[in-house]
């Protein structure tokens, strides 16, 4: 009879773990991921679900200072979003209210989960894109080989600014962004995965590596072999370039004294000599080729226009997630920083600051997640908004701790 009960509550725990790593996908997917975006408010009903699910099956905190203040963090953020609505007397506030309420799932992560959790989630997110690694490797096998572009179908996704992102799916099941990319002579379409980007989803690709390089899986490295060819397929210059850099760390790092001078001598001006040519090179990876294209051109406008209406309203901004005139500022960190002043930047970023600090005693991988968030927020995509960006911070606290601390509403025997 013991023994029964025994094997039921290990069933049990074992299956909040999975609902609370469905739930970590869940937060993953949600906009500017292809599937929340696609499903809308639906989709948060299913993500309320699940955490409530989880919550039910598993009614215990994990808790300690810094989580706690970390989760804290995201509430101030939210009373800081609220607090600009009068302040700045906003007529339109409830895409900003709403961003910063969804940023909370992000948040919650360092609350409701332990490390078996996070091990599961990680399964789940380097199975993800090892499919769709796959489904690339098909798609653009039969296309440079045979010359088959196979389109199955297209995904159309709106925006709240009434603009929307066409995508279409090639076989057998790969989405694609909407332009291409100029490669050996081939004309390519730019893998994106499960997000609406390519630029968002080298992130993703990068994540998976280095998570991968921390556990101990199986099939290692026919997974590494695949993220690296998934990535190569995004073609953004971010992603070949945060991978350079991050190997390099990995490996300057671990290296014995007498050996960094090697990695001084060699590698560094390597790396130099790479991002000159990325700077400099009229390619399409190349910065200035960038700046000429449209998206570019869209980049450094809204970057001109950040930086006046910084200056009008320096200390609390404009509103969050507020485009004045029908520009679009929040496509980059500047923009975002206009959006909420200085005082609404610091206290977004206080996560960061802690998470880095936490960090520098740990495995270099979970260093190298961190940059990569950093280096892509700070250079090239508005990420700083995004729900899976706390979340991921998140992930690498509890990564990060030696033991997790609990608080349980359940009275201990």
């Amino acid at each position: 009879m013991l023994e029964a009960i025994i094997i039921r509550i290990k069933k049990i725990k074992v299956t909040a773990g999975l609902i609370v790593a469905l739930f970590l996908m869940g937060v993953l997917n949600m906009r500017p991921a292809i599937v929340g975006q696609f499903m809308g408010s639906l989709y948060l009903g299913i993500l309320v679900t699940l955490l409530l699910l989880g919550i039910f099956m598993r009614p215990i905190l994990y808790v300690h200072r810094f989580r706690s203040f970390f989760f804290l963090s995201g509430i101030v953020f939210l009373a800081y979003v609220i607090l600009q609505i009068p302040i700045l007397n906003l007529t339109s506030y409830k895409v900003g209210f709403g961003a910063s309420v969804y940023l909370l799932f992000g948040y919650i992560t360092v609350l409701i989960c332990n490390k078996d959790d996070i091990k599961i989630f990680v399964k789940l997110f380097i199975l993800l894109n090892v499919l769709f690694g796959i489904s690339y490797l098909v798609s653009y096998a039969l296309y440079i080989s045979v010359g088959l572009y196979l389109p199955l179908f297209n995904i159309a996704l709106s925006n709240s600014d009434k603009t929307s992102y066409v995508l279409p799916v090639l076989f057998p099941y790969s989405p694609v962004y909407n332009g291409i990319a100029a490669f050996a002579g081939y004309f390519m379409p730019r893998a994106i995965g499960f997000m609406r980007e390519p630029g968002i989803y080298q992130l993703m690709v990068i994540i998976a590596f280095w998570l991968n390089s921390f556990y101990d899986f199986k099939l290692k490295r026919a997974i590494t072999i695949i993220l690296i060819f998934t990535l190569l397929f995004t073609f953004s210059t971010t992603g070949y370039a945060l991978l350079l850099l991050t190997l390099f760390w990995k490996y300057f790092r671990g290296a014995k004294k007498g050996r960094r001078f090697l990695y001084y001598s060699i590698g560094i001006p390597l790396i130099a000599g790479l991002f000159f040519l990325l700077l400099t090179s009229e390619s399409q990876f190349g910065l200035q080729e960038k700046l000429d294209a449209k998206s570019g051109s869209s980049r450094i406008f809204s970057i001109l226009a950040s930086k006046y209406y910084l200056e009008k309203s320096p200390y609390f901004g404009i509103g969050f997630r507020n485009d004045p005139d029908a520009i679009e500022l929040g496509i980059n960190f500047i923009g975002t920083t206009a959006q909420l002043g200085i005082v609404g930047t610091l206290i977004i970023l206080i996560p960061f600051v802690f998470v880095g600090v936490k960090l520098i005693k740990s495995k270099v991988e979970l260093v190298n997640i961190y940059l990569a968030l950093i280096a892509t927020m700070l250079i090239a995509q508005p990420i700083v908004d995004k729900p899976f960006t706390f979340l991921f911070l998140s992930i690498l606290v509890i990564m990060s701790e030696k033991s997790n601390t609990r608080i349980s509403n359940e009275k201990t025997q």
